[in-house]
């Protein structure tokens, strides 16, 4: 099982934590055994979690923008 740093999930919004982000949620919601599972040596995380969410469940999709929307809400109640 992988260790997420923080508190919650890295948000999509802040571009220096764009690939934190997207490294995230492959390991979370793609299924993987080593790294080559999640992208491809000369991809980046950004260019595989692209490429996954093109072929993910709508399942997938909500879980994908609930977690942002996490983010969305602490922001607004700042």
């Amino acid at each position: 099982i992988p260790n997420f740093p923080g508190k919650w999930f890295a948000s999509r919004d802040i571009v220096e934590d764009l690939p934190l982000h997207c490294a995230s949620m492959l390991a979370l919601l793609k299924p993987w055994r080593c790294l080559s599972d999640l992208k491809d040596h000369a991809e980046t995380f950004i260019e595989a979690f692209d490429r996954f969410r093109r072929s993910a469940s709508s399942r997938v999709l909500d879980t994908i923008e609930n977690i942002q929307y996490f983010h969305e809400c602490s922001e607004s109640a700042r």
